[in-house]
């Protein structure tokens, strides 16, 4: 079985205990300034309102970046000082990192102690002096989420926002780049396929290329609504269309990332998050508001969560029993009203995991 074979390569993962990670994840504001048609925090703002009877007001919250909160500069540092261990954060979240005012001050504090940062962002508030920052202070790289590589698209999906400002933004900062001769922060363009967009891929190569960007990367839509259902692309269209955008991209110069498994196989022969998943051993989600989720992708607490860094530390939690009976449920396929059964994303321990965590 893929799970034995896993578990032999790597015995440290048959085990309830895990090291502290060395990468992490924290959310940093769960705000946003636009109102992405298949994003969860919409999503999740939608059914709040369903509940509340508050439908009519749809467009006002999803337009308003005030529904959220931040994390505090205090709270980011308390979760890093408590592991020292850590090189590299991601400020991923439902929100949109720089909203958050003191984004900034989080990214240099992380930076001069030695800690790596990579985030994405819709790349509105990419301004000169965020640039600045980014190239000065240990940014690894940016991901900015482009969705479309024509203005109608783009507009479509990431409403509350125009291509031509964000190809502006991503221009600036890879010229600021150049002009201080660094190589740092690695700039990616990611699209999420749709049959809106997936045949403007290898587009997004050409736009990469004008905009002076390293790296397009691309991934499945997960419909967490089903509502969203309609959007999935056929199979051979989306093989098509990687299949030229990778070939465009080796003649451009340009790194492609494609996270789309091809060809696209029925769901029974795809490896099961239920036999093996490395998150839960490897890294973790700090929400904006101090709790500790152990997926990538489920992170809103109240769905899961293993506690809060406000009852107890970040290592007591990771190493405590809560934690211990997750990675214990997950090795032996007892997902049953955990967040893993339905699981979207098939991840197995593969060399190729293993060699990225620790880079």
């Amino acid at each position: 079985m893929v799970r034995d074979s896993i578990l032999t390569a790597f015995p440290e993962f048959d085990s309830d205990i895990a090291p502290l990670p060395m990468r992490i994840k924290i959310e940093i504001t769960t705000r946003c300034n636009l109102a992405c048609r298949f994003c969860g925090r919409a999503a999740a703002l939608e059914s709040y309102l369903k509940r509340h009877s508050m439908l009519s007001d749809r467009n006002l919250f999803l337009e308003s970046p005030c529904f959220g909160h931040d994390m505090s500069l205090t709270e980011f540092q308390q979760v890093l000082m408590d592991l020292p261990q850590v090189q590299e954060v991601d400020l991923q979240g439902i929100g949109e990192p720089l909203i958050n005012p003191e984004a900034q001050a989080m990214i240099k504090w992380a930076g001069q102690r030695g800690i790596r940062v990579i985030f994405t962002t819709n790349g509105t508030l990419l301004t000169a002096r965020v640039a600045q920052t980014l190239i000065t202070s240990n940014v690894r790289q940016i991901t900015v989420s482009v969705d479309g590589a024509i203005p109608a698209t783009y507009s479509f999906i990431r409403r509350g926002s125009t291509l031509r400002v964000v190809i502006k933004n991503i221009k600036r900062l890879a010229e600021m780049r150049a002009s201080v001769k660094a190589t740092t922060p690695r700039i990616r363009l990611a699209i999420v396929l749709t049959r809106h967009n997936v045949s403007e891929l290898p587009d997004l190569i050409d736009l990469a290329k004008r905009c002076s960007a390293d790296t397009v990367t691309c991934a499945a839509l997960k419909p967490i609504v089903p509502a969203l259902a309609d959007w999935v692309p056929e199979g051979s269209v989306v093989q098509r269309s990687v299949v030229e955008a990778a070939n465009r991209a080796a003649t451009l110069g340009i790194e492609f990332e494609c996270e789309v498994a091809l060809p696209v196989m029925p769901q029974d022969e795809k490896i099961s998050t239920r036999s093996i998943c490395a998150w839960p051993w490897l890294s973790a989600m700090v929400t904006a508001d101090g709790y500790i989720t152990p997926c990538c992708y489920v992170t809103d607490p109240r769905v899961y969560n293993l506690g809060h860094i406000r009852d107890k530390p970040f290592t007591i939690i990771w190493e405590g029993p809560r934690y211990q009976d997750f990675r214990r449920r997950l090795r032996e396929g007892d997902t049953t009203n955990l967040p893993c059964h339905t699981c979207y994303d098939h991840v197995g321990l593969s060399q190729n995991v293993r060699e990225d965590v620790n880079k």
